[in-house]
């Protein structure tokens, strides 16, 4: 439990990367709103797999934005911001 809840720390700091973008965003929130209905229909296999889906997915978001943003600090010639 203690490395989930390093890693979600973790995640969080580089979240923050991807505030503004509504697609995101809006992304984020269904995924959040999928684990949810699992959880109050009682499925707990069905949360978890949407759980893990959102980690993972959240994941790919975060890495992209960052991608992104280095390509263009690298373009103007200054350092990203994280």
């Amino acid at each position: 439990m203690d490395l989930v809840t390093s890693l979600k720390l973790t995640m969080h700091r580089y979240e923050r990367v991807v505030v503004g973008d509504g697609d995101i965003l809006e992304r984020s929130a269904q995924e959040h709103e999928q684990i949810a209905e699992c959880l109050l229909r009682g499925d707990v296999p069905a949360a978890v797999e949407a759980l893990e889906q959102n980690w993972f997915s959240g994941r790919d978001r975060i890495l992209e934005r960052l991608k992104a943003n280095a390509r263009k600090a690298e373009q103007r010639g200054t350092r990203p911001m994280a």
